[in-house]
């Protein structure tokens, strides 16, 4: 098990997973991005409801991928 120390959204977290380090990094940079976006246009969210958004907006992404992903499956068989 790697365990990686990552900062998000000015905090220091421990995350431990079974996944190579550097992917580990790079989705925490991508969820830090995401959190950045957010406040940019919205600053005055709290950071929890900044993450809730942020949430949503990475579940709707994984929705429309995992459709594409579907489509293309069914155009390949």
């Amino acid at each position: 098990m790697n365990r990686v120390s990552v900062k998000i959204d000015g905090v220091d977290y421990n995350i431990a997973g079974e996944k190579p380090e550097a992917e580990i990094v790079k989705v925490a940079k991508y969820i830090d991005n995401e959190l950045k976006e957010i406040f940019s246009k919205a600053p005055s969210l709290t950071k929890i409801n900044a993450a809730i958004l942020m949430s949503v907006n990475v579940a709707d992404k994984l929705f429309d991928a995992r459709s594409e992903n579907d489509q293309l499956k069914d155009k390949i068989e």
